[in-house]
This record gives C-alpha cells, structure tokens and sequence, in this order.
C-alpha cells in the first residue's frame, strides 16, 4: 500500500461474549514502523477479564517489538492480514486500514485512538523529539547551571540559532495548582531575566501552554506573565509543530 495504515490492536476481557478493549496501535509508513499501547487498558483487562492477562499481553508486545526490530520486513500487507486473520487469543489484531497521516503527527493521533489520558509534558517532550531529526543544534532536555540560580534548571530545549543567539523553550501545564504554576512561572521569569541581562538581545525565549481559556485566575497569571516577559513568546502546544519547523528549517 502507497499510503500509511494502522492496524488496532485488541485486548479481549470476556472469550466467551468476545469482549474486547482497544488496546494498542501499529502505525506503518514508508519510513517506518511504530507501536503505541496503552498501559491502562493492559490494568484494566486484568481486572475485567484475569489476572494472567497482563502477563500474556505484555509478553506478546514483546515479542512483536522485537519482530519489528529484527524482521521489519516481514511486516508486509499479507502479513498483517494473516495476523487479523488468524489472531484469536488474549491480543487480537485488527484489519489494517489506511491513514492519511505523517509520522510526526502520529504520537497525537494515537492518544486520541487509544483514549488516553494526555501528559502535556509527554506530548510536548514527542513533538520536540520528532523535529529534532531536522537539526542537530537542537538540545532536548537542556539543563544549565546560571550564576542567578541556587540550583541547576531544566528546560524543555535549547537552540543554538547561531554563535551569539540561542532560542530557549520550555513548558508549564496549566493543569497543575495555581500554587504550581505561579512557582514555575517565576521561575522560568527568574531564568529570562537572569540571561537577559548577560546577553541583551541575544537570546529568544517561547513558553508552551495549552491556554486556561475557562479559567480566568490562571489566564490572568499568563497574562502578567506575558506583560513582565515581553521578549518571551507564549506558543500553543496545537501549532508548537509549526512554530519548531520554522526556526529550524
């Protein structure tokens, strides 16, 4: 097949009524093949069906990761065929159906699949990873050591756009307390403005957040934060995609 396809994968809790929960995504490209599972459908067939469950699916997910590593040619279209075909016990393959997807995109597409509940911190971490195969100045997760600060600090990427200016990123879930995100948002000003100071003009900084638009307390925090960080663009996570191919490209 010329376009990509993914095949679900399922875990059965009930052989008797064929009950089963989608479990698991194959994803395949012309460029390479990928398995996301989610580990709380793995707890929850144990629980619906038996306890013995977990260990036979994890043992299977095991074995098909290493066919995919050592015998990714195997996986042709017959192949998966005969899996949805023939595969009847615990972990059940589906019908191989076509995406229209690219790769980049396909950590999103598979939590919404599998109805997981979304990590921002994840999401963000799996789209700055997929965008790192197009520069090697980019360095994810950064941590330095700044004269300004007690301890050593994380952020979420650093890029060396050129010998005297680096794009600084790093992201803040507005899930969190109000206590949380007001230490982490003086902090990260605490950062900024520290190398602000050794390097006026020098230094880009973009903060990601999926914006509190139903909360108006936590929006007002953003907003305070935007106004006494001016040289700190905020990104939402939808176009963070977008805003990386265009430093970097």
């Amino acid at each position: 097949m010329k376009h990509n396809y993914y095949i679900p994968i399922y875990f059965q809790t009930n052989s008797y009524s064929a009950e089963k929960l989608v479990g698991g995504i194959l994803f395949f490209s012309s460029e390479q093949i990928l398995l996301k599972i989610a580990e709380n459908k793995i707890k929850a067939t144990a629980q619906i069906g038996n306890t013995n469950s977990a260990l036979v699916i994890r043992q299977t997910i095991r074995m098909l990761l290493e066919k995919i590593e050592s015998q990714k040619h195997l996986f042709t279209y017959q192949y998966l065929e005969y899996l949805h075909n023939y595969s009847n016990g615990v972990v059940q393959f589906g019908e191989a159906k076509p995406l229209y997807l690219s790769v980049q995109k396909f950590g999103d597409f598979a939590f919404k699949f599998l109805g997981e509940r979304m990590n921002f911190h994840t999401i963000v971490s799996q789209k700055v990873n997929n965008i790192k195969e197009f520069s090697e100045k980019i360095v994810s997760p950064y941590i330095f050591q700044a004269p300004f600060l007690k301890k050593s600090y994380k952020v979420v990427l650093k890029i060396s756009i050129n010998k005297q200016e680096i794009f600084m990123l790093q992201s803040i879930d507005f899930q969190n307390s109000m206590r949380t995100i007001k230490e982490n948002l003086y902090m990260y000003g605490k950062v900024i403005k520290g190398l602000e100071k050794q390097a006026i003009g020098k230094n880009k900084f973009a903060l990601v957040v999926q914006k509190p638009t139903e909360d108006e307390q936590k929006q007002t925090l953003l907003n305070d934060f935007q106004i006494k960080n001016p040289n700190c663009e905020i990104i939402d996570l939808n176009v963070l995609d977008e805003k990386l191919k265009q430093i970097v490209m």
